[in-house]
């Protein structure tokens, strides 16, 4: 057994035994003050309004899963067939009141008004004992495996933020603060985790968690109805996918080790900031348009940074069609650029980053049927050591598929970061090798996933959808790569092709009314017959993986009401 095998079942005692609590107990110490400070204001500027309308809402999911293990090297897999539960009760509270201070008159203008309005939401997920598969503690390299969505345990604060709105002719200013969720266009870069709203989106579909920033908004309506709506934000990021906790990081204070065994002193994880605005036409109708422009500071406990600003366009529309169908159409384009100073590098220390995504979807739906096809490019890097990055990688709720991404290469990429920094294996490891790790977000692909839904009756939906992936550029693990010369290979160690294989989804979903809300019940199943981008050498490819899920969901309004 190597020292890096011996120091990771060490860091799983020790996650085991204290549960890494420090970092998080300061955060929910902060999200705490902060609700509170909000709560305080909101309820004592609204005393002097008019009646507060209050409503709670709530969501119950719960998710049962068993996955084949993952090969994730020659003679090496992660995760076993042994089902995981991972349940999520999420509660909010929105209150709103408003104070009129003009009615419409001689002047024949719209009634104008103050608009104060309180949102609170948390997730809580209980801790379950005896979770197995892949999302389990059996390999300690699964930090990397979608920690923000999938982790027991991980109960957080999701939203707490107020707003103040000034509506004029019309029109409509409003300045929101507080801890909320991002959340722009498809969600290719910034998801909320909340999941489409149409019935066609929640195929093969279960986020989790969400980008969370503490921000100052500021929006802007135009037009006659406010269709036209700008705003710009100032964040300093609390989480997602590209901000690294402390316990994620190989030297954090969970996994800061002497050789002997001792924990040293804690290192903090990332710092991130960011400045933005955004222009959508058609807020409030079926067609829209709009950009998003980003600019990200990113800090790590070395002062190693990431300087990037993102352009993000999108647009969607809905449209009829004759026979009676509907037409959908939805698109985003996402640019990243700028320079870092992280990353695995020694040649380079200061690196390029250009990224591009693109992704569409098409939907033809009428009353007993609907064909969906959804398109992504992400773009890939197969020269790990050059100086620049050029691998796109989507957040990890955007999600294509049940297996291929969300569990193979989320897997095969973990553990890839592991071998590449044991230093019996690679020598002198380079740094910043975590963010290496995919965390369920698709990168480096071309994908093509048609999809076919039908409706025997009115609570009963079956769906099926064949996903075509290929690899943008070569499918390269980091320590094959380098041992080869630089010519990359996969994580078997042999030359891989582009297509990373067939995946075959089908699935039976039952909606129906309750009281209070719509509850949902689905199972899903999943098979993935692997391309040449997983080639073991000798014309022969990794072994296929199957996947079997099951998904109960309520969703509702427990209480609405009006106090004056």
């Amino acid at each position: 057994m190597s020292d890096m095998s011996k120091r990771g079942e060490r860091i799983i005692e020790f996650k085991r035994q204290q549960g890494c609590p420090a970092m998080w107990a300061r955060c929910v110490s902060t999200r705490i003050v902060v609700v509170a400070v909000l709560a305080t204001v909101f309820l004592v500027a609204s005393s002097a309004l008019a009646a507060i309308q209050i409503e709670v809402p709530i969501q119950l999911r719960a998710r049962a899963q068993a996955i084949d293990p993952i090969p994730v090297g020659e003679a090496e897999a992660r995760g076993n067939s042994k089902p995981v539960l991972l349940p999520l009760f999420r509660i909010g509270a929105k209150a709103y009141t408003r104070l009129p201070w003009a009615k419409p008159g001689a002047l024949q203008r719209p009634a104008g008004g103050l608009e104060l309005g309180l949102h609170l939401e948390y997730d809580l997920i209980p801790v379950l004992s005896g979770a197995g598969g892949i999302d389990g503690p059996q390999a300690w390299d699964t930090y990397s495996r979608n920690q923000h969505h999938s982790r027991a345990g991980a109960s957080q604060m999701r939203q707490a933020w107020v707003g103040l709105g000034l509506r004029e002719f019309g029109q409509l200013t409003r300045f929101s603060a507080g801890l909320m969720t991002s959340h722009w266009g498809m969600g290719l870069l910034a998801n909320d985790g909340s999941g489409a709203v149409d019935r066609y989106g929640r195929m093969f579909n279960d986020p989790r968690g969400g980008d969370l920033v503490l921000r100052a908004q500021l929006s802007v309506g135009l037009g006659s109805k406010s269709d036209i709506v700008t705003t710009v934000i100032a964040d300093k990021v609390q989480g997602d996918d590209i901000l690294l906790t402390a316990d994620e990081l190989f030297d954090g204070p969970s996994t800061r080790l002497a050789p002997q065994g001792e924990f040293l002193a804690p290192i903090s994880g990332d710092s991130a900031n960011q400045v933005g605005a955004a222009v959508l036409v058609g807020a409030v109708g079926t067609q829209q348009i709009g950009i998003y422009v980003a600019h990200r500071n990113q800090t790590n406990h070395y002062d190693r940074r990431l300087d990037v600003t993102a352009v993000d366009l999108f647009a969607k529309g809905d449209f009829a069609l004759p026979l009676d169908l509907a037409l959908h159409l939805e698109t985003e384009l996402a640019y990243v650029f700028g320079t870092t100073t992280m990353g695995p590098s020694y040649e380079h220390r200061k690196r390029s980053v250009a990224h591009t995504g693109a992704a569409g979807q098409a939907l033809i739906s009428a009353r007993r049927w609907g064909v969906v096809v959804d398109l992504l490019y992400a773009s890939g890097d197969a020269r790990l050591n050059d100086g620049s990055l050029t691998a796109f990688r989507t957040d990890p709720n955007f999600n294509l598929g049940l297996l291929l991404f969300d569990q193979v290469i989320a897997a095969q990429s973990a553990r890839a970061v592991t071998r590449a920094a044991d230093e019996m294996l690679s020598g002198y490891p380079a740094p910043d090798l975590e963010r290496l790790a995919s965390k369920g977000g698709i990168t480096n692909a071309v994908v093509v996933f048609p999809k076919l839904v039908v409706h025997p009756g009115p609570q009963l939906e079956l769906y099926q959808g064949v996903m075509l992936a290929f690899s943008a550029a070569p499918n390269a693990d980091p320590l094959h790569t380098r041992l080869q010369g630089g010519v990359a290979a996969n994580v078997f160690g042999h030359q891989p092709g582009r297509l990373y294989g067939i995946e075959v989804n089908m699935g039976a979903a039952m909606r129906f009314k309750v009281e209070g809300g719509e509850a949902e019940f689905r199972i899903e199943l999943a098979r993935l017959f692997p391309g040449s981008a997983f080639s073991t050498g000798g014309g022969r490819k990794m072994a296929e993986v199957s996947s079997a899920r099951a998904l109960l969901a309520f969703k509702g309004v427990q209480f609405a009401g009006e106090f004056r």
